[in-house]
């Protein structure tokens, strides 16, 4: 009776072991970039490194464009991952000279759910954010600071912990 028991013991511990590797953590990179050109924004541009992989888009659906918190849906082939980002600072670099202009933030994420192969992720990390602005002109060459701009264009880096548990 023992042999039986050891055999049943190991096999147990051998399920625990393999349930708890793959619901641990790896890490994760996530790079989305996206550009306004003529007040018209193109879908962010998606790449996903790690536990969660590959390329897509990400769209910004937040009840307010200019609100801290962010809820932004990443639609990849093989599922979606739902992402509430929440901004923690922001700074805005004004160059009237060049007609120009840069913001930074930076703040934490969390992954909320997803659907098809991710939908049991979990996630959490910072990101920063790096967006260039350039100034409409007149005809005449002069910067016109209160006109929408030329062009924005928008990184964001973030890093964290995923499992897909």
């Amino acid at each position: 009776m023992q042999p039986r028991l050891t055999v049943c013991a190991v096999l147990v511990a051998a399920v625990v072991a393999a349930s708890a590797a793959a619901a641990s953590s790896s890490n994760e990179h996530f790079t989305l970039s996206d550009t306004t050109a003529a007040g018209v924004q193109a879908r962010y541009q998606l790449t996903a490194a790690g536990p969660i992989r590959g390329s897509g888009t990400a769209t910004d659906d937040s009840p307010n464009g200019n609100s801290r918190v962010d809820h932004i849906p990443f639609h990849l082939a093989t599922g979606n991952v739902d992402l509430v980002g929440t901004e923690k600072s922001f700074v805005v670099h004004k160059n009237a000279a060049k007609c120009s202009g840069t913001n930074t933030g930076q703040g934490i994420w969390t992954i909320t759910g997803g659907t098809g192969s991710y939908r049991t992720a979990r996630g959490t990390g910072t990101y920063r954010r790096y967006t260039t602005i350039l100034g409409a002109r007149s005809s005449s060459g002069a910067c016109m600071l209160n006109a929408p701009p030329k062009s924005v264009h928008d990184q964001q880096t973030l890093t964290g912990t995923v499992a897909l548990a």
